[in-house]
């Protein structure tokens, strides 16, 4: 497979996720689910320009430049980090399903990550997830 071809492959799998994330986010029903599959909706448009980019080069120049690609998503550690804090919030008390917990953990990370980017304060914030999360 050529430089060429690989970077088309790429383009029509990132397109195809694309596609998917934002029917999902057309039939999502709850203000949460429309914010993710918002979210990874921008997060694949940002794939497709980076490799439509990287294409263009190609066929213009013979070569590439590798940029970095901006992310929105936390990393692993966020979320590791934002579970460990959340589980020591809660004690003892009734913790619910391990899915619940990585799931409000994954949002402390998104806002925690929103907050920096936007330069606001600690405390009590509301994200855009429609509820306000203490982070």
């Amino acid at each position: 497979m050529t430089i060429e071809e690989a970077l088309k492959t790429a383009i029509e799998y990132e397109a195809r996720v694309w596609t998917v994330y934002v029917d999902a986010l057309k039939q999502a029903t709850n203000k949460i689910g429309r914010r993710v599959f918002g979210i990874l909706a921008s997060e694949e448009q940002g794939h497709l320009k980076y490799l439509r980019n990287r294409l263009e080069e190609w066929e213009k120049t013979g070569s590439i430049t590798v940029e970095n690609l901006r992310t929105a998503i936390p990393s692993r550690e966020a979320i590791d980090e934002e579970y460990k804090k959340l589980n020591a919030q809660m004690g003892d008390s009734p913790k619910g399903s391990e899915i619940a917990m990585l799931t409000s953990a994954v949002v402390r990370a998104l806002c925690r990550n929103r907050r920096r980017s936007s330069g606001a304060r600690s405390g009590r914030i509301g994200c855009g997830f429609g509820q306000r999360i203490l982070v």
